[in-house]
């Protein structure tokens, strides 16, 4: 659903787009496609999501902190800023960014989404699948546990045999 005051999606929305969530109204899905904005939003946090699922960042280029950001650790830790170098590098990107997209040969903002949403399809089906599969099992297992109770309840698994008759062998 958009947001009312700015005419955008809910970046709660957003995030859940980025994550392959199903249950996403259509007209939200029309919406970042013809919206720029909304577009990178939603590029920025899949980026973010595959970089969570794939447990290392070492797969994605990251920027180096520039001497700005050493210079406030420092600051904020209280250490001298004169004398500290700047730790890993020069604050120039490990890796260079990407150089911007030739507006003749790159797609359009909608086909960019859709190829980037495609590659969740699957993760949707398997979710439906197991949006099938955990009520059953619930229920199985409610089976199981009240068929439990009932037979603790009923000594069911107490001995069938009654305490031995006394014999008298005598009487006085």
């Amino acid at each position: 659903m958009t947001n009312d005051q700015l005419g955008h999606i809910d970046p709660e929305i957003l995030a859940m787009m980025a994550m392959g969530e199903p249950d996403i109204l259509l007209a939200d899905e029309l919406h970042v496609q013809e919206c720029a904005r909304c577009l990178d939003e939603l590029n920025s946090l899949m980026r973010v999501a595959t970089l969570a699922r794939s447990g290392s960042p070492l797969d994605l280029p990251l920027d180096a902190p520039g001497p700005a950001v050493w210079g406030s650790i420092s600051r904020t830790l209280g250490l001298a800023t004169d004398v500290m170098p700047v730790p890993f590098g020069t604050g120039v990107p490990a890796v260079p960014p990407p150089a911007a997209p030739d507006p003749a040969t790159s797609s359009p903002p909608g086909a960019t989404r859709l190829s980037a949403r495609s590659s969740t399809r699957g993760h949707r089906a398997s979710r439906q699948r197991r949006r099938v599969i955990a009520p059953i099992l619930a229920g199985a297992l409610a089976v199981v546990v009240a068929t439990g109770a009932i037979l603790v309840a009923t000594n069911a698994f107490a001995p069938k045999t009654a305490a031995p008759k006394p014999t008298i062998l005598a009487e006085a």
